[in-house]
């Protein structure tokens, strides 16, 4: 059977709408292995932080190879003239290939050591940039999977308050409950559905989140396939040896010796330098000289006045007093948020343990007193305040669930642990 022309339109137009690759993009399950290795090869803040260090390499080797002989070749012709030229005019051609060795020039040892300083630094910021990507990857994930849990869980709650108002109802009908009652249950079936849709909104701003730092279009769709991999939290922790391997501190104490560094550097400048160098070529007054030659020299250079040298000195010292300062403040910093997030790290797991308990007595208790609110054995005051309690507990083991994935995101992220994928 053939299709005409408007019909196939229609067919086709029916078929888009049916289709939810179509309409609203591709599909992407994700594992959270997978969602670490697209972060890692897409971000952006890890991309720059690789072209760093990529740089900074360029220039420690810039650096390394001032220590290298430097060959030069050269060609060249001059014509002077004057009182003492029989002719007027006198022609001279030189073809050399010479030879430089430093023998001392300590502004070649600060800058090796300020590109070696650099190097370093640049490490640990890629480092640094991969644990953060790391850690928001992980608290987005975890916020992704709350809010969609608490959107299913709203729907649950949606029922239950939806089947106690039709109970507080036909009770207020048979003359056995008060109008104030029936009144507080459809508020809280209207909460109820309120809930739902701030926790759908909120999905959708999290998803978004999430796509940003995998940097995926809009229109694609996640499924998250599992969840961020959870670990106990140590219970013997020493502190100190955590604090002088954490990433922000090796960064810190990076910077502060390139700044010392400079200082040697700027010190080069005011001291003298050696070097030697030999000739060897051809002389001559016609083009291509026949006469060999050669010559081997000393060189001894000595500033003199150097002021703007002496005060690129002073600032040098300043800034590495200056960088000295911020990496003890740093470390005091980094003293207390490692302790902090320890802390956080521990509670955060027995809070999982609790929210479980205290959810499993309040659905046993809101069983239980449902039934004797049927049979009139207890107020609506009391069976309401235990169903409320009920879905307080509900929430906060999803909320428990959540901050032990985010405490231990932080965690790993102070020690420089997760950066190994």
């Amino acid at each position: 059977m053939k299709l005409r022309p408007r019909r196939l339109e229609i067919a086709i137009l029916s078929l888009l709408i049916s289709s939810p690759s179509a309409a609203y993009g591709t599909e992407l399950k994700l594992t959270w292995n997978e969602a670490v290795r697209r972060a890692l090869d897409k971000n952006p803040r890890v991309l720059a932080a690789k072209e760093d260090l990529a740089a900074s390499t360029s220039r420690l080797r810039s650096s390394q190879w001032q220590f290298a002989p430097r060959l030069t070749a050269e060609a060249s012709w001059n014509q002077s003239g004057g009182s003492r030229s029989r002719t007027g005019t006198e022609n001279s051609f030189s073809t050399t290939l010479g030879v430089y060795q430093n023998i001392f020039n300590l502004s070649y040892f600060g800058d090796l050591a300020q590109s070696k300083a650099a190097q370093e630094s640049r490490t640990t910021n890629l480092q640094i940039a991969k644990l953060t990507v790391i850690r928001n990857l992980k608290t987005s994930f975890a916020g992704v999977l709350y809010w969609q849990r608490l959107s299913d869980l709203s729907k649950t709650i949606i029922e239950r308050r939806r089947r106690n108002y039709e109970l507080v109802e036909l009770r207020y009908e048979g003359g056995r409950e008060n109008r104030g009652a029936l009144m507080l249950s459809k508020a809280n079936l209207e909460d109820a559905r309120m809930e739902q849709f701030q926790a759908q909104n909120a999905t959708k701003v999290a998803l978004t989140e999430l796509k940003t730092l995998l940097e995926l279009d809009e229109t694609t769709s996640i499924v998250l396939d599992d969840e961020p991999p959870v670990s106990p939290p140590p219970t013997q922790v020493d502190y100190e040896n955590l604090l002088q391997k954490s990433p922000e501190r090796l960064r810190a104490l990076a910077n502060e010796e390139q700044k010392k560094a400079a200082i040697t550097s700027a010190k080069g400048d005011l001291l003298p330098t050696l070097g030697l160098s030999a000739n060897v070529g051809k002389y001559g007054d016609q083009f291509l000289p026949q006469t060999d030659g050669w010559s081997v020299g000393v060189s001894l250079s000595i500033p003199f006045g150097n002021g703007p040298t002496y005060y690129r000195l002073q600032a040098a010292r300043a800034e590495a007093y200056a960088e000295s300062y911020n990496r003890r403040a740093t470390e005091h910093d980094l003293r207390v948020r490692i302790e902090e997030a320890h802390r956080a790290y521990l509670e955060s797991e027995k809070r999982v343990a609790l929210a479980q308990e205290f959810l499993q007595a309040a659905r046993a208790r809101a069983d239980i007193t449902r039934e004797r609110y049927e049979l009139g054995l207890v107020a609506f005051d009391e069976w309401d305040r235990i169903e409320s309690d009920l879905i307080t507990r509900e929430r906060a083991a999803l909320q428990a669930k959540r901050d032990r994935i985010i405490a231990e995101a932080e965690w790993n992220y102070l020690i420089g642990k997760g950066d190994e994928l």
